[in-house]
């Protein structure tokens, strides 16, 4: 039977962040525009869920098709199991903003982000997007080491004031739309934003238009600083203050974890010192350990928008962690 990719059209928002310019894999691009909705292209006829199946906090392995059961807005599918050996993508989503670049925060993730990328495989592919008051795409899709970590030292000897965590997140999923291949993305963020057009609702609902799995690690937030406090502080890094102060009494840390899990993924507390880069490090163990199941959904329709998954093991004790659902839609832009 042939099948036929079909496009899946994201209407969440019509005010979209994208880069101002990709012309190759590694160039630097910053910058907020507005622009048309971005097209987001996922097979429906073969459904993909990135799944990771553990007991006490331990993947269980070798496990088959069998040991999973299936749910498509209700109705069981049959999944099959797709080999998990070959490369992966992983996008770094870091924020460079006041709150983490200051003291030993931004030392420690510049090491971490080193640990990871030493960590990937020769086929491996790494993507790197900073992100501040606006997103900076460092490099994307590249396999060149070097190229990573000199974008990472440039752009963390360059901190700036507001975080706009949401927009940063919009951009990553979208650059990694329609590639083929297991994408991670690891948002490194004390998950205050402060300065994106879309919120946590809108990430929600890209999350539903993607294939990638999101992480997580979180640091908190600088307690709120007073004004000899903020007067000490270096300068560059002292208007933002008072704005991080009010966004704090009304942050909902809750929107990040939604949006993690919505994904399948998972999300971390930063471990203090030389932990971070443990914590790097077992996100991408984990995230090799996941199972890759694929289906074609039988006794449900393909174009009446979003489905709920719901994957269990069969017969065995674990814990599941995979994407909520995905939208089908048939006849999209595109097709």
């Amino acid at each position: 039977m042939r099948r036929a990719a079909i496009p899946t059209l994201l209407a969440a928002s019509a005010l979209l962040i994208l880069p101002a310019s990709l012309t190759d894999g590694t160039t630097l691009a910053s910058g907020r525009q507005v622009r048309r909705p971005q097209t987001f292209r996922a097979a429906t006829e073969l459904v993909r869920i990135d799944v990771l199946a553990t007991l006490n906090g331990r993947p269980l392995k070798n496990l088959t098709a069998d040991d999973f059961e299936v749910l498509d807005n209700g109705v069981p599918q049959r999944p099959q199991i797709v080999t998990t050996a070959g490369s992966v993508k992983v996008m770094l989503l870091l924020d460079v903003s006041g709150s983490i670049a200051w003291g030993a925060k931004m030392q420690r993730l510049v090491s971490a982000s080193q640990a990871l990328i030493g960590g990937l495989g020769a086929d491996d592919e790494a993507s790197l997007l900073t992100f501040a008051d606006r997103y900076s795409v460092q490099a994307t899709a590249v396999r060149d080491r070097e190229v990573i970590e000199e974008r990472l030292m440039a752009a963390s000897a360059q901190p700036m004031g507001r975080t706009a965590l949401w927009d940063a997140l919009f951009v990553g999923l979208s650059l990694l739309a329609g590639e083929g291949g297991r994408s991670l993305v690891l948002v490194f963020s004390d998950g205050l934003d402060t300065a994106s057009w879309c919120d946590g609702q809108k990430a929600r609902e890209v999350i539903g238009h993607a294939e990638a799995v999101v992480y997580a690690v979180t640091v908190p937030a600088l307690p709120a600083l007073g004004p000899e406090e903020a007067e000490a502080r270096p300068e560059g890094q002292r208007g933002w203050l008072p704005e991080v102060n009010r966004a704090r009494e009304s942050f909902v840390p809750k929107d990040l974890k939604d949006v993690v899990e919505r994904s399948g993924g998972e999300l971390f507390p930063a471990e203090q010192g030389e932990g971070l880069a443990n914590t790097f490090l077992a996100v991408l163990d984990q995230f090799r350990a996941r199972y890759l199941l694929t289906y074609e959904p039988t006794g449900v329709r393909r174009d009446d928008g979003w489905h709920e998954l719901r994957v269990r093991l069969k017969g065995r004790a674990g814990t599941i962690r995979a994407r909520s659902g995905y939208y089908a839609t048939l006849g999209g832009a595109g097709r």
